[in-house]
């Protein structure tokens, strides 16, 4: 069979070893020790079923990555409520600007007397 072939190969087995390493480097560098708990625990139980170690590692990182969502993606959806404070805070920061542009003395400058 042409996928347990695949499965067995030692190249997918070292590029597995790779993803793992610079996932488990990533994970560890956010301080997200939850991720590699998850991860740890998730190849440990993949392990049990396949003893396959290239599909255990591949396991544990999509349950890690994408299950769990450790990779923290995020969605760009913002409430109205934050972009209105969002745009609050950019139109005081222009003004104030503006103040101490217009102002001889800098009094109205933050840095400047």
């Amino acid at each position: 069979m042409k996928l347990d072939k695949i499965l067995k190969s030692k190249v997918l087995y070292y590029v597995a070893l790779v993803l793992m390493v610079i996932n488990v480097l990533g994970y560890v560098s956010l301080g997200s020790t939850e991720c590699v708990v998850i991860f740890g625990i998730t190849t440990y139980l993949a392990n049990m079923f396949t003893k396959n170690r290239s599909l255990d590692i591949l396991c544990g990182l999509f349950v890690a990555n994408v299950v769990f969502g450790c990779g923290r993606v995020k969605e760009g959806f913002e409430g109205l409520a934050e972009k209105e404070k969002k745009l609050e805070s950019e139109k005081n920061q222009i003004a104030a600007e503006d103040r101490c542009k217009k102002d001889p003395n800098g009094k109205n400058c933050k840095g400047k007397k």
